[in-house]
């Protein structure tokens, strides 16, 4: 199975960061990179030459027998075979040179050692930290041409500028001896999330997995089982990775976890692990890359490319039912008038006919059971009418566009007590409000959350049953990062089996006279469009709380 171009990433960080661990020395870094560049290129003769202050100067080449061999040798005039016409335009230029055929095609074919040496194919790509050039890799394979691909291209850059890091802090920290301080300042480099356990046990993180983890210091981290930080879903694949790490089984491929924070939140993560060695024991290292932002842009598309195919389908629908359901409806007043207008004639008739039968019933109960029949015909058409109106509202639900906007929720408490205040007083014996002093501001919808704690305290009003009956609507801070609106009432309370069930779309227990069913599904839709959560929990003949979890805004 072919890898993505992400795993390539992580693959080759992981690996430049196995090979140099513990190398803070020039020589032994130098010695190893060549090893690793050759391998990964598939070149047969490879040279790395570093920038000093006399100039570019080669330092290390692979020997006869895939060793390599150290030396200190200026490029230019060098004997070994490198081409410094080659080495001079990539220093000059910062960019990759990629030869097929370096005797008989390109601007190098002069050059004396190409001349001399005759190479087929040739990579020369520059060492660049932080927009200063370090060296040179020159990679050659003289048993085909064009040898050197793309692919061998990508994952090279992403050594180079790997090796580049590794240089520069090999240089950095020459002085030093402590193993652990060399790994440690080259993990704290890295763009992504470091944990090494051993038995377990989480023994080193860097910054960005502190992070990551929402925790301020490394003893909040250090000494904690690493189990504790995976997700239940999770413990039995991160179980079997964790031993497989431990017996040295090198490299395993990035793979999505949910991790718990150290606030309770939970974030999406790709998680590549490779088997080292820390204090003599052996340990698993994990570079953890936060996809959290990457998964709800997914989950969004997702969602957003559903609703419009569902769109289209209820926007045709809705068309086909309007049409006929408005014929019905604007004709019913028109038959109204018609029986109005013959009614005088059939009274007339039946005060000389007493016992006037029309459709096997007698005259004044048949004129009152066609009144009757006009106004079920009327509901039902207003009904039919309101049923679409939702319908629209549903699946129009999570389309928000640019009205999202920082606001205070206390505002939009506000709104609903002044809108629906004295409706949800006249249902209970106290609607009682509170808002904690401040409260973040939070990025929303005001009017569309303004729509969720209407429906939700009304449906609350509705729910009441006892005489010290009460609405009560909080606002307060909740875990790190947001904020937690709550509708509780006192009433019948729902029973478990329904709760399961009570956001699912069409379902309703108000029966078909007043319900559709989708108030709470929109609710749903609304909240989760806003990146934040909604949960009921109820107790049949106490009462139910309705609980919103928004993130805040700073």
């Amino acid at each position: 199975m072919s890898l993505r171009k992400t795993d390539l990433d992580l693959y080759s960080v992981l690996e430049a960061s196995r090979v140099i661990q513990g190398e803070i020395e020039l020589e032994p870094l130098l010695s190893k990179l060549m090893h690793v560049m050759v391998q990964n290129a598939g070149a047969q003769w490879g040279v790395i030459a570093l920038k000093r202050k006399t100039g570019l100067v080669i330092e290390a080449r692979t020997a006869e027998g895939g060793g390599v061999v150290l030396e200190t040798a200026p490029v230019e005039g060098n004997r070994v075979g490198v081409p410094a016409s080659v080495v001079r335009y990539v220093a000059r230029t910062r960019e990759n040179v990629v030869l097929e055929d370096a005797s008989l095609y390109g601007p190098f074919v002069r050059d004396p050692a190409i001349v001399e040496r005759r190479p087929l194919s040739v990579l020369c790509l520059p060492i660049v930290h932080q927009t200063e050039l370090v060296g040179i890799f020159y990679l050659e394979n003289n048993l085909a041409r064009n040898a050197f691909t793309e692919d061998h291209l990508d994952v090279l850059k992403l050594l180079a500028s790997q090796a580049a890091t590794s240089i520069e802090n090999a240089k950095l920290y020459a002085d030093l001896e402590e193993s652990e301080k060399k790994y440690r300042a080259l993990m704290e480099a890295m763009p992504d999330g470091v944990m090494v356990h051993t038995e377990g046990i989480i023994r080193f993180v860097n910054r960005k997995c502190l992070e990551l983890l929402g925790a301020e210091d490394l003893e909040d981290v250090l000494g904690r089982e690493a189990m504790s930080l995976v997700h239940p879903d999770y413990h039995e694949q991160a179980s079997q990775r964790i031993a497989t790490v431990y017996d040295r089984a090198g490299l395993l491929k990035p793979i999505e976890y949910k991790l718990i924070r150290l606030d309770g939140g939970i974030i999406d993560v790709d998680m590549a692990a490779s088997s080292v060695e820390y204090q003599g024991l052996p340990a698993g290292q994990v570079v953890i890359r936060d996809i959290t932002e990457k998964k709800l842009t997914e989950r969004q598309l997702f969602r957003a490319e559903k609703m419009a195919s569902l769109g289209q389908i209820i926007a045709g629908v809705a068309h086909e039912i309007n049409n006929p359901n408005n014929f019905v409806h604007f004709n019913l007043p028109i038959l109204r008038h018609y029986i109005g207008e013959i009614k005088p004639y059939l009274d007339q008739y039946a005060e000389q006919d007493s016992e006037l039968m029309l459709c096997n019933m007698p005259y004044a109960e048949f004129m009152e059971d066609i009144d009757k029949l006009i106004d079920n015909m009327s509901h039902g058409s207003t009904r039919i009418t309101e049923i679409v109106s939702e319908l629209k509202d549903y699946v129009g639900s999570s389309s928000q566009g640019d009205s999202l906007k920082v606001g205070k929720i206390s505002t939009v408490v506000d709104s609903v007590m002044m809108l629906v205040g004295k409706q949800v007083r006249k249902m209970v014996k106290r609607f009682e409000v509170e808002i904690e002093p401040g409260l973040p501001p939070v990025t929303m919808n005001a009017g569309k959350i303004e729509q969720v704690l209407i429906n939700l305290v009304i449906n609350a009003g509705q729910a009441s049953d006892k005489d010290d009956s009460f609405v009560r609507l909080v606002a307060a801070s909740g875990s790190p990062g947001t904020v937690v609106l709550t509708v509780e009432d006192n009433g019948t309370g729902i029973p478990e089996e329904i709760c399961k069930k009570i956001f699912d779309p069409f379902f309703t227990t108000k029966g078909r006279e007043t319900g559709t069913g989708l108030g709470l599904a929109i609710t749903q839709r609304i909240i989760e469009d806003h990146d934040g959560t909604i949960s009921v929990e109820s107790t049949p003949g106490e009462g139910t709380l309705f609980a919103i979890v928004l993130p805040a805004n700073g």
